[in-house]
């Protein structure tokens, strides 16, 4: 009985309390109403990103974020419900307290913050935690095939700035270590060692770059959507050894190319004029597309874009291409720029020249190898494809702007005193004149080229002995006039029958400065009628 009277007193006192201290609004703030259109606005969020495969910002919730959110929910969930709460005696003591802040308040202050905290999160909050990394790879690459401008417009906003700095980092450490091969061995032609990225402990971006960006059917499902996509990528890297990288930016210029991307020939089908007045570099800032891809010569060179060029260019000249059995005509111009064969010459034209430069400011003894005799095999095939067409058609022409392009190659490598690529390029020329002179209907074509690659070879060799002859080098001069005459003694010996009828055509009075004209003439002599 004494028990029951207790809590009987115990129970009217806290009765009484409740009607002095209670504080539980008359309008409040925020209902149970209210509490489910906030649900509802959370559902058709999600339902929205489900629908139009947004569901990106999912993996930006890590384990503890998710908790907290719930946490937050659960807060609300109390203080709008307070009054039911407070009847089951599970109630905050201060919101008790006449005066102090109502629970509806608190709910609604909570609604707030938790309605901010998701908006800045969906929305402006750009890193994904580590946590997710596996999950977000996985969902990227779900959307190289379902939804590519989707992928492109995250990687945009999300990971390029990150990938960046990747980048940064990979050439420091790849310039580091080629540093540290040069110093044990000036000579040593020895390459870093190849070298993948990790797919474990690593940040997402190094994950994304190598699994999503370096990804053969992003790069060919890219360049439909945004064709400088990858380029923007990945364009500063400079380090070739990281396995596969190499692969795909092949796989990227030759699907450019075959596909005639807008960009590409827009860049490398209109005139170019130089940079400055030295004749040598040209400006590039009118196309996007070349600003990009010469960036850093360094990138071009070491990851042989070089040699996507030339592939595709010999494989169009293998199979024919009807453009090059026409006569050269002003309207025909446009088709003929748009192939590969002559986007090839025209991409080398800008690459020596930049690579050329390269080399001058850093001032290293280096000779960069470059398959120059890609020229010569599309030549060959133009050749013998249209011998029948071949007079003023753009198959000679091609020939001819190939020719052309060496001797501006040759003349720019004397302008920067650089000798690199003089003789294989010479070399080239002689091959394009002997196989013209061998090929039935072709042979006066052959011998007047033969003639022009004499007449050009004295002059080259002229300049080169006058610069060094001021300079007072006489053993210099020596060494490179040994050069020349072991050069052009190989090619008039194997060849004597042609360069003899050539030499007829050469107009000896204008080389009178000329190292070795003795020994040329001596060599072929005067063809007798």
């Amino acid at each position: 009985m004494e028990f029951i009277s207790l809590a009987i007193k115990k129970q009217k006192h806290m009765g009484l309390q409740k009607k002095e201290c209670s504080n539980t609004p008359i309008h409040p703030l925020m209902t149970s109403s209210d509490f489910l259109v906030l649900i509802t606005i959370l559902l058709a969020i999600v339902s929205t990103a489900i629908a139009n495969n947004k569901m990106i910002w999912i993996y930006k919730f890590s384990r503890f974020s998710i908790i907290t959110y719930i946490l937050i929910m659960i807060a609300i969930n109390y203080f709008i419900f307070f009054p039911w709460y407070e009847q089951r005696g599970i109630y905050i003591e201060r919101l008790m307290i006449k005066g102090s802040p109502m629970a509806a308040t608190w709910g609604y202050i909570l609604s707030l913050v938790f309605i901010f905290l998701l908006i800045w999160k969906i929305a402006i909050y750009r890193h994904f935690p580590s946590s997710n990394k596996a999950k977000l790879i996985s969902y990227y690459k779900s959307l190289i095939n379902s939804n590519i401008n989707v992928l492109t417009e995250y990687l945009q906003t999300y990971h390029l700035e990150e990938i960046e700095k990747l980048i940064t980092k990979i050439n420091k450490s790849y310039n580091e270590q080629n540093n540290a091969l040069q110093e044990e061995s000036p000579w040593n032609d020895e390459q870093p060692t190849k070298n993948k990225l990790q797919k474990k402990n690593t940040p997402i971006e190094t994950a994304i770059f190598n699994e999503v960006i370096l990804n053969k059917t992003f790069v060919i499902k890219s360049v439909e959507h945004d064709s400088t996509f990858f380029l923007k990528c990945v364009h500063r890297c400079i380090n070739a050894n990281i396995v596969g990288f190499k692969n795909v930016v092949e796989v990227y210029f030759r699907t450019m190319i075959r596909q005639k991307n807008s960009h590409l020939l827009e860049g490398l089908k209109g005139p170019l004029n130089y940079k400055g007045n030295q004749d040598i570099e040209y400006r590039l800032d009118d196309s996007p597309f070349l600003t990009l891809l010469f960036t850093k010569t360094e990138f071009v060179y070491n990851l042989e874009v070089f040699r996507a060029f030339g592939e595709e260019a010999f494989r169009e000249s293998s199979l024919g291409n009807s453009i090059f059995s026409e006569q050269t005509n002003e309207w025909r111009d446009n088709k003929y720029q748009s192939t590969a064969v002559f986007q090839f010459l025209r991409f080398t034209d800008i690459f020596i020249r930049r690579l050329l430069l390269s080399i001058k400011k850093d001032n290293k003894p280096q000779d960069p190898y470059l398959n120059l005799y890609y020229f010569k095999m599309i030549c060959s095939n133009l050749i013998e494809n249209h011998t029948i067409h071949y007079a003023n058609s753009y198959a000679e022409k091609y020939v001819n702007d190939v020719v052309h392009n060496i001797n501006t190659w040759i003349h720019v490598m004397e302008k920067l005193r650089i000798n690199i690529f003089e003789v294989r390029l010479l070399k080239i020329y002689a091959q394009l004149a002997e196989e013209l002179a061998e090929t039935p209907r072709l042979e006066n074509f052959g011998i007047e080229m033969a003639s022009r690659f004499l007449t050009d070879f004295l002059s080259i060799e002229q300049r080169e002995a006058i610069h060094i002859q001021k300079l007072q080098k006489n053993e210099q001069t020596s060494l490179i006039t040994n050069v020349y005459i072991d050069f052009i003694k190989k090619i008039a010996e194997n060849k004597k029958d042609i360069y003899k009828k050539a030499w007829r055509k050469v107009d000896k009075i204008k080389y009178p400065n000329s190292l070795f004209m003795t020994e040329l003439s001596d060599l072929l002599g005067e063809e007798q009628e």
